[in-house]
């Protein structure tokens, strides 16, 4: 089994096939009540810049980063319902639009809730905080029969730039964005049912 996740899970062979890296070096967070983190990374550069942000309202996309964010001794505000960043948007739209808005986002976000935020109304500042690379991998490594797990649109993107795709390989994404991502590429891949990469992992080990 391969992961291609940045992060490596026990239980699987790790190739990561992307970094994340920050562009970066200064946050401002103005006049802004609350911030949108839609990934542990965006965490990771608030803390590694040290912004002071954990005095606003801190929405969380799903589980993995709402743990990143009390880990790093925030308080989440609210969860999506579902994991997904356009949930997420849809919640703010129905309950929060009051509430000015910081959205750090990647460079290339996989969905614009910006665009979807503010065409609801929402006032929302946004800025790009770090952005994806393709790592080189050793295609040496993956076996004729392998199970490979799929984590983001950009592993589809960054793995299938260096490798091709086998008839003998088997696909498991993260979720639905990422199923999709490998389906314009004609593969099917099964969907793990949590977007939790360790949950990932286990279901991975059913097929």
């Amino acid at each position: 089994m391969i992961l291609l996740s940045p992060t490596p899970c026990k239980g699987a062979v790790h190739l990561p096939v992307i970094q994340t890296v920050p562009i970066t070096d200064t946050i401002e967070l103005g006049g802004c009540e609350a911030v949108i983190f839609t990934s542990k990374t965006t965490v990771s550069v608030f803390e590694n810049l040290r912004v002071r942000y954990k005095h606003l309202k801190l929405f969380s996309v799903g589980a993995k980063t709402s743990r990143a964010i009390i880990h790093a001794g925030g308080t989440v505000y609210h969860e999506s319902s579902g994991a997904d960043s356009l949930v997420l948007a849809q919640e703010i739209i129905a309950r929060f639009l009051h509430i000015k808005f910081f959205y750090p986002k990647a460079e290339t976000p996989a969905h614009d809730i910006e665009s979807v935020l503010r065409n609801a109304g929402a006032d929302i500042t946004a800025q790009a905080v770090y952005k994806t690379v393709r790592q080189p991998i050793d295609t040496a490594q993956i076996p004729h029969n392998a199970v490979i797990i799929f984590t983001a649109p950009s592993t589809v993107t960054h793995f299938l730039a260096q490798a091709e795709w086998r008839s003998t390989y088997t696909a498991v994404a993260l979720g639905q964005t990422t199923a999709a991502a490998l389906a314009a590429q004609q593969i099917t891949a099964h969907i793990s049912q949590t977007p939790a990469i360790s949950d990932a992992v286990n279901f991975a080990n059913t097929l």
